[in-house]
């Protein structure tokens, strides 16, 4: 495992985490919704609402970026091969001290 010095030499070479909503690219999201069934098209408009607004998560609210304290600014990614098992880790840099806790 890398010593913290070393973890501070990295994170100096680093460019910024990118911040901002998540990009999702690649064709597992091109899927166009299937059409709905002649069944669920025959039910009235107040049915549909209400299972809409039961069964649907409500819109996230976008506060800048709230994933700072987990992703951090910079991260590394270190491998760590013991007798044939990998193992990832996962180095993030955050500083705590410029966001609130409460």
């Amino acid at each position: 495992m890398p010593t913290l010095q070393q973890l501070d030499e990295v994170f100096r070479l680093l460019p910024d985490e990118p911040t901002g909503p998540v990009k999702r690219v690649g064709p597992q999201y091109d899927k166009k919704r299937p059409a709905r069934n002649n069944a669920e098209a025959e039910k009235p408009a107040w049915w549909r609402a209400a299972w809409d607004k039961l069964f649907k998560p409500a819109p996230r609210s976008n506060t800048g970026n709230v994933n700072t304290l987990r992703n951090g600014d910079r991260a590394l990614i270190v491998a760590v091969n013991d007798s044939g098992n990998t193992g990832w880790v996962r180095f993030g840099r955050c500083g705590f001290e410029g966001v609130a806790m409460v």
